[in-house]
């Protein structure tokens, strides 16, 4: 388990290249049965390689550009859960020399829940979409009502089968329009 206030580091150079991963990085993915994101297998990979979902890529897409164009600390509040944890985290995408950008990822608080079977990548998948917000962690019934996970699974037989649904990351609207406006640009907000 990740501590509180450790922080994994990377960063990207002008071309969105990981040049640079420490601090609790390996840690962190060897915690979570990612050993193939460990620094070795990023070093040298385009960052964007690494971000699922298209509307995911955009936002980070616009927030490397902020933090570039205004040379200026850019913070970012997101949950990266476990199946067995909540994770509250904070992302800050700091400028550096030459348009390269540190990111710092720090464990704000972590709470431990009832195992939560869709969230581990070992778990075998069926045919079933279940849209997943990359920054709240809240998930998307058919009826296209973001809920937390653990009200989705109360509410819907579609994580009760004998494999979990897989899982298409994206952005619910609630986040999608607060980081729209953080951005400047509750204008260019996706409309559902």
């Amino acid at each position: 388990m990740s501590i509180p206030g450790r922080a994994s580091l990377w960063s990207i150079d002008r071309s969105d290249v990981i040049t640079y991963v420490g601090g609790a990085w390996d840690a962190f993915a060897i915690a979570n049965d990612a050993r193939s994101l460990c620094g070795t297998h990023v070093l040298g990979a385009q960052l964007f390689d690494f971000i699922a979902g298209e509307e995911t890529r955009l936002i980070y897409r616009l927030l490397i550009g902020k933090a570039r164009a205004t040379n200026a600390t850019v913070p970012v509040l997101f949950r990266c859960d476990s199946p067995e944890l909540e994770r509250h985290m904070r992302l800050e995408i700091v400028p550096g020399y030459a348009n390269a950008l540190e990111f710092r990822s720090v464990l704000l608080r972590a709470e431990i829940r009832p195992r939560f079977r869709v969230l581990d990548l070992n778990e075998t998948r069926s045919r079933t979409e279940l849209g997943s917000c990359s920054f709240c962690m809240r998930l998307e019934l058919p009826s296209h009502e973001w809920l937390d996970a653990e009200s989705v699974v109360a509410r819907t037989e579609l994580l009760g089968g004998s494999d979990s649904p897989r899982l298409v990351h994206g952005i619910c609207p609630e986040c999608s329009a607060h980081l729209h406006e953080r951005l400047g640009a509750e204008s260019d907000a996706p409309r559902n």
